[in-house]
């Protein structure tokens, strides 16, 4: 069958290149080595591009290595038929593959040519070991600053144990500190009140006393017992607020949520508006406080509008509304107003803005709200507006709040 194909290709008149080396066994021996080993090793050459191509998924152009495969392999083709012709002169056969050998090699010429540039561009063995070195450089250099982080993250643990520990002894300094003025209060007010009412009644005694031994009480006299009464009332209300500021957060009443309206309908009732005045209540949202002392809030701040009113009529006006997880009080009259200067110093201990002999009061309303609402985990403030009135706002945690810390 070999010889039916190779019959096929060869021309005739042709004849073998045997004829031409005149069977020479020495210059046959020659060529047939010579193309036997080319042959062989062009064979092997392909298996082992094809091996490396299969094995590595990292090479930048395959293509080129396929084509140099089909085209060694055909170079092996050429020799193998250059071995048959010394004794078939299978010309044609030869020819063919020879003209496929050049159509794959002008490809692969033509396709190393043109990607040429981006090979030559591919970084080699030295640009690669610069990478390296420049790779290790940085891995160093990131080494040493992580090194340095570490050190300093160390350095800020240690700074702020420090600070801790220094705010601890603080808060606790200033606990105690706070725990023995509240006791100081207390006592102070508790137990000064005993002899001031007894000192309160003098007066009353005094009057007595006159009117038996002598049918009257001069007129300066009566002013001066009644100046001691009013100083009398005026110091044991100071010390009733006092001791009820000591007491804010000490009764054992705990947080609840509650309905505020009912509780400021009942601080209302118990300021005992005067006629001509009203409060005037929006809608309300349920709050978490203690029902006590958020009655003492409202009874404050209803007790100043009205006290400090410049009008014989006048309305307290009172609203809330959701303000993330708080609830936001307004409480606004249309009394004067207080001056922006004032807006911190009236929620100090002891202040009035106005002299005692104008307006009855200890000044320890606001320092009382300012004390519950920040108790309470809320802020309360003085809002600069246009016009009459003071409007105060004031924050109290909503009812899915926990209870403050």
């Amino acid at each position: 069958m070999l010889q039916a194909t190779l019959d096929f290709f060869e021309a005739a008149g042709f004849v073998p290149h045997g004829y031409c080396l005149l069977w020479r066994p020495g210059l046959i021996a020659a060529h047939m080595g010579s193309d036997l080993i080319i042959a062989g090793a062009y064979l092997t050459i392909p298996l082992a591009l094809y091996r490396i191509l299969k094995g590595r998924d990292d090479i930048t152009y395959p293509q080129i290595g396929y084509l140099f495969t089909a085209f060694i392999a055909l170079c092996a083709l050429t020799h193998v038929f250059g071995m048959l012709t010394l004794w078939f002169a299978a010309y044609t056969a030869q020819a063919v593959v020879k003209v496929a050998c050049a159509a794959v090699s002008a490809g692969t010429a033509v396709v190393l040519w043109k990607l040429l540039p981006e090979i030559i561009a591919l970084p080699g063995p030295k640009h690669l070991e610069a990478k390296n070195q420049e790779l290790w450089r940085e891995i160093e250099r990131r080494k040493e600053a992580e090194a340095r982080l570490m050190r300093s993250n160390a350095e800020l643990v240690a700074l702020h144990n420090e600070l801790e520990r220094r705010v601890e002894e603080r808060t606790a300094e200033l606990t105690a500190a706070n725990e023995e003025l509240e006791r100081f209060a207390y006592i102070a007010s508790h137990d000064l009140r005993a002899p001031l009412r007894a000192l309160m009644i003098v007066p009353g005694w005094v009057r007595e006393t006159l009117q038996e031994s002598y049918d009257e009480v001069l007129p300066e006299v009566e002013e001066d017992l009644g100046d001691l009464e009013t100083q009398s009332r005026r110091m044991d209300t100071l010390l009733t607020d006092l001791l009820t500021y000591a007491r804010i957060g000490r009764s054992g009443e705990l947080d609840q949520v509650v309905d505020p309206e009912e509780l400021i309908r009942d601080s209302v009732s118990l300021v005992a508006l005067p006629a001509g005045f009203s409060v005037r209540i929006g809608a309300l949202e349920r709050i978490r406080c203690v029902p006590q002392e958020f009655a003492l809030v409202m009874r404050n701040l209803i007790s100043n509008a009205v006290k400090h009113h410049d009008r014989d009529v006048g309305e307290v006006s009172i609203q809330a509304k959701r303000v993330g997880d708080s609830v936001e009080f307004e409480i606004s009259d249309d009394g004067p107003g207080i001056e922006a200067k004032f807006e911190e110093v009236i929620f100090d201990m002891f202040t009035t803005l106005k002299s005692r002999d104008e307006v009855e009061g200890s000044g320890m309303g606001l320092a009382m709200v300012k004390k519950i609402v920040g108790q309470a985990g809320g802020l309360v403030r003085l809002v600069a507006h246009e016009g009459r009135g003071a409007v105060f706002r004031m924050t109290f945690p909503g009812p899915e709040s926990g209870a403050p810390g």
